[in-house]
């Protein structure tokens, strides 16, 4: 692998609409979670209001580790196990980083306390906060965390109380090599509306989405999954027509600039044999040695 590959940015994209989704969660409107889209990428739009985010400037690698200090033997699978029943009391884990918590309920019992941590890690990867996993479960205590792509199963820990919960690792024969490089990447946020719901809505939506970025829970989550964001333009209104030139279409558009990690794996092939091949005085012979 070398520095002319691309980045791998979906960890950070995930995290900025995760954000934004949550900051418009409590406003009475008609935004959901399924009307943020990265435009300009060829699928459909949703119905308007909507906020299309766009990647204008990066991603751009401040620095890459050298790749065979990251070449290792992927995980297979992580085993998490339920070992202890305690009501009322959090269970909580870390999965690639991802922090997964749960209260236990009354009459907790060892199904009941993985069942809830297992629903809470699937619906965190199925928002985006997380690498594509596979989560299945074994006996009536456990799940197993599966990668869906060799290498993306980065780790699983514990938290208090970590007594509870015990982690087994699985490993095979599949190595990768890592390339860890700081991304920077400026993200165009519009905020598009209806004509008749006029500029004053995207501004409301557009403001508040912009404020998100600086409030507790942010920095928070910003913190928790090593991503810094920041706006770095004023909110600007627009207005066109909307296609076919129907009616005019509100839109209020602010830049944000986003830094992050970016973890690339790549599998490496077991070498079979190795050839060793000399030239002595013109004549050339060779020895075949396979590998351990």
């Amino acid at each position: 692998m070398t520095v002319a590959d691309p980045v791998r940015i979906d960890h950070m994209k995930r995290t900025l609409r995760g954000v934004f989704s949550a900051a418009l969660s409590e406003l009475p409107t008609t935004v959901d979670d399924n009307r943020f889209v990265w435009v300009k990428q060829g699928g459909p739009r949703p119905p308007r209001p909507y906020i299309g985010m766009q990647i204008i400037d990066g991603p751009d690698a401040r620095g890459i580790t050298k790749e065979e200090d990251r070449y290792r033997e992927a995980l297979t699978s992580k085993r998490v196990t339920i070992t202890g029943a305690v009501d009322a009391i959090q269970y909580r884990i870390r999965v690639n980083g991802m922090l997964v918590e749960i209260v236990s309920g009354v009459a907790a019992t060892l199904t009941s306390i993985r069942d809830a941590l297992r629903i809470e890690t699937q619906a965190m990867i199925d928002l985006g906060q997380g690498e594509p996993l596979t989560l299945l479960d074994v006996g009536g205590d456990a799940f197993d965390v599966i990668p869906v792509v060799a290498g993306d199963l980065l780790g699983v820990s514990t938290l208090n109380p970590s007594t509870e919960v015990s982690l087994a690792d699985t490993v095979s024969d599949v190595w990768v090599i890592e390339t860890v490089a700081d991304v920077d990447m400026t993200v165009q946020c519009t905020v598009f509306d209806a004509g008749d719901a006029g500029p004053d809505t995207t501004r409301r939506l557009s403001g508040r989405l912009r404020k998100a970025l600086d409030l507790p829970d942010t920095l928070e989550t910003a913190e928790r999954e090593r991503v810094a964001m920041r706006a770095i333009s004023n909110t600007i209104d627009l207005a066109g027509l909307e296609p076919g030139g129907a009616k005019l279409q509100a839109q209020s558009s602010f830049d944000v600039q986003v830094g992050g990690s970016s973890v690339v794996a790549t599998r490496v092939e077991p070498i079979e044999t190795v050839i060793f091949t000399a030239n002595v005085s013109g004549k050339s012979s060779s020895v075949t040695i396979p590998a351990p």
